[in-house]
């Protein structure tokens, strides 16, 4: 199996060689794409990461908003108003409940 970075790599040498700077990406180049990287990556089982700055998903919860939060979602607080006063998603409140209190030792 190829590493991602490997495999972005490839794909984007592919791209540059087939796709110049000055021409336009038409049908034709991306058919020509779809081949080249058939060729090199075909049967590999690739994982191309969200976004080019290898920035996947949400931005981490601190660990003092993790511990606010948590603290507060086990109250009898609504859960509406843990979102408010902590700025996060009903997802990430019952994500924070599932993990459990930060650990200290971390």
């Amino acid at each position: 199996m190829k590493k991602p970075d490997d495999a972005v790599e490839v794909i984007l040498a592919i791209a540059r060689r087939l796709w110049p700077a000055e021409s336009a990406f038409t049908e034709d180049t991306a058919m020509k794409l779809e081949i080249e990287i058939l060729a090199a990556l075909g049967g590999e089982h690739v994982h191309f990461p969200k976004t080019i700055e290898r920035k996947v998903g949400r931005p981490p919860i601190s660990r003092e908003v993790h511990q606010r939060a948590y603290e507060d979602a086990l109250t009898d607080m609504p859960t509406s108003e843990v979102q408010k006063r902590h700025n996060l998603s009903r997802a990430s409140i019952y994500r924070l409940l599932k993990r459990g209190p930060v650990d200290p030792t971390k």
